[in-house]
């Protein structure tokens, strides 16, 4: 069986490691990895399916416009081979996982990122859909939610893996979901931050390189998740919220009577009071603020003032506290938002340095923004489980793909952006000649998805006037 990696001539690039201007039809192959030829079926459907995530028009991306969009696509294979054709998108991941190592991993500014982004969705048939917080609309919506690692360095990033998030209710449906497709071996809830473990564990198994994992408070609440990341010795930055609780002195949980000389007791308590990050914050000198580089923007370094304190936390159950760094930062002094941060880094880590990590988390937020603009990661036609991870693959191919031309070309076009890629990409393939028989066969399509689309909003609302224009 043909296992993907650099998939089609489109993707040549991406293993050869030449710039588009240097385009050629043969394969290469110099890093190693066994690529299979761009002939294979395999690699020819794949593809046709990269080249239309990137060439088709946002809003386009469906199985028909990207027929429509690459030559000799047919609409029904693609569509078979993303949803029920033999192949592991894990295999995909690996080989992104190995590349974006060898080009991000291993410097001092390497890291992780776990984030998550929803999809809204309209019915309730797509694998995982339901009611739940989406966090890209600041609301709850119907919609599948993906989890996300990314891996940074400097300025550039790309992402490494999604995996569906399923909820409860689906999880304890077995009918639910064998009628997604969702593998038998995927239907036990997990957690979102069980989730987001398996994944940083996940890329330390396959040899990425990097100095810490970040994270939003969606994952820093959860001090399971601080601990486990701990144990495994990792180095967490992760976002809390400003009610989260922490300790200025060692808290010395202990049951009462071994301080007091009470009455024994099982209940194990702490000797002095919490007090949450946003209350320490607040009792600081307006003067302890020290400002610091976040990173470089487009016009120039992006600046902020942080504060810092080695604080203690406790879960409740542990025998003694954890000591860990608390970073408050804000973009400057006007700012309105603070934002809250705890760390495992050593103790002994410059301040600078660790502010910086603190402010890191842009990164991802980056990635998710290019694959959704330049490579349609939110425009899946797939309804069930294994479609949404194998689409989820290739736009992390994609946006492999595209790091390495910006990186390539970083000399001569510092200002290279993932949609001017995609525009390169449009100008320099070939696009299909269509005959008349093309048309009208494109138009057919057209017109049954537009009914299709009619239909549903009059079941939906029988009063509704549909504009069919």
């Amino acid at each position: 069986m043909d296992y993907i990696y650099s998939i089609g001539h489109l993707f040549d690039f991406a293993a050869s490691g030449r710039k588009l201007s240097q385009r050629k039809t043969a394969p290469a192959d110099p890093s190693g990895t066994s690529v299979p030829p761009a002939s294979s079926i395999a690699g020819e459907q794949a593809g046709i399916y990269l080249r239309g995530l990137l060439e088709a028009k946002a809003g386009d991306r469906n199985f028909e416009d990207i027929a429509e969009t690459v030559p000799g696509a047919d609409h029904q294979r693609v569509q078979h081979f993303m949803c029920d054709a033999p192949w592991e998108a894990s295999k995909v991941l690996d080989w992104v996982s190995r590349q974006a190592d060898a080009v991000l991993g291993g410097t001092p500014l390497s890291h992780l990122i776990v984030d998550e982004s929803g999809f809204s969705k309209k019915g309730k048939f797509s694998a995982a859909v339901g009611r739940q917080y989406n966090g890209r609309l600041g609301k709850v919506d119907n919609c599948q939610v993906g989890v996300f690692t990314a891996l940074a360095a400097g300025r550039r990033v790309t992402l490494l893996e999604g995996r569906l998030y399923l909820p409860e209710d689906w999880a304890s449906d077995p009918a639910r979901c064998e009628k997604a497709k969702i593998l038998p071996g995927e239907r036990t809830f997990k957690t979102k931050s069980r989730i987001a473990l398996e994944m940083i564990l996940t890329q330390r198994a396959r040899g990425v390189r990097f100095g810490w994992v970040g994270m939003d408070a969606g994952y820093g609440k959860d001090p399971g998740l601080l601990r486990a990341l701990e144990a495994a010795g990792e180095t967490f930055v992760a976002d809390v919220h400003s009610n989260q609780h922490l300790w200025e002195q060692d808290p010395q949980p202990a049951p009462p009577c071994l301080r007091t000389g009470q009455r024994p007791g099982t209940a194990v308590k702490p000797a002095s009071r919490s007090v949450t990050v946003k209350d320490w914050v607040a009792r600081q000198n307006p003067d302890a603020w020290i400002p610091f580089q976040r990173r470089d923007g487009t016009n120039g370094s992006l600046r902020g003032d942080f504060l810092h304190a080695r604080v203690w936390l406790w879960d409740g159950a542990e025998e003694m506290a954890r000591c860990w760094h608390l970073i408050a930062w804000r973009a400057d002094e006007n700012a309105t938002e603070i934002k809250y941060v705890l760390s495992n880094a050593a103790a002994e880590l410059p301040l600078l340095d660790l502010a910086r990590m603190a402010a890191s988390r842009f990164w991802i937020e980056r990635a998710l923004q290019d694959a959704k603009g330049a490579a349609g990661m939110g425009e899946y036609q797939m309804r069930g489980w294994v479609g949404w991870h194998r689409h989820m693959a290739l736009v992390m191919l994609a946006l492999f793909f595209i790091l390495q031309q910006r990186l390539l070309l970083a000399e001569e076009l510092p200002l290279l952006s993932a949609e001017d890629i995609a525009w390169i990409l449009e100008k320099y393939l070939p696009q299909p000649q269509a005959t008349e028989e093309d048309i009208q066969k494109a138009l057919a399509r057209r017109h049954r998805r537009r009914q299709t689309d009619i239909n549903s909003k009059k079941n939906r609302n029988p009063d509704q006037l549909i504009d069919v224009l």
